[in-house]
């Protein structure tokens, strides 16, 4: 297993990142290329079940399907579980917290890879690596356009 961690320090604002955080479907709206279709399976108490198409285009393209249950662990932690696919077992744990510049993010992944990718481990940690911080990026774009807009 592969642990992967990072954190980022946007300006926008917390409650605004988790809101737009449990808004699964839109992911696919900051990344088209790379994520080509979410959609929600089932909501229950335990979460939200989704199905994604992930692109993966550095090596070879290949779009891989996988299933996916989120849920918030505590207010300002999220959760999401990989269910099916090459990834399955690999867990995300997404936590926010106020920042005197804004909202800081902190992500920690524990990757989990079929034997079949493998070979590929650095890639695919790099990969969810881009993803997460190109979500975040976008989903900060937003906020701060429509805080803008709200100004105005």
């Amino acid at each position: 297993m592969a642990t992967l961690e990072f954190s980022m320090i946007l300006p926008g604002n917390i409650e605004k990142f988790i809101e737009l955080s449990k808004d699964y479907q839109s992911f696919s709206e900051y990344l088209p290329q790379q994520l080509k279709k979410i959609i929600i399976l089932e909501k229950n108490d335990k979460g939200i079940v989704t199905e994604e198409t992930l692109v993966f285009s550095s090596v070879i393209k290949k779009e891989i399907n996988q299933q996916s249950l989120h849920y918030e662990k505590s207010d300002n932690i999220l959760i999401t579980e990989i269910l099916s696919g090459p990834a399955k077992g690999s867990v995300i744990d997404i936590h926010f917290s106020i920042d005197q510049s804004g909202t800081k993010i902190d992500v920690k992944i524990s990757l989990k890879l079929s034997l079949k990718y493998k070979i590929l481990q650095p890639i695919i940690v790099k990969w969810y690596k881009l993803i997460l911080q190109g979500i975040l990026l976008k989903m900060n774009a937003k906020i701060i356009s429509s805080d803008t807009k709200l100004r105005s």
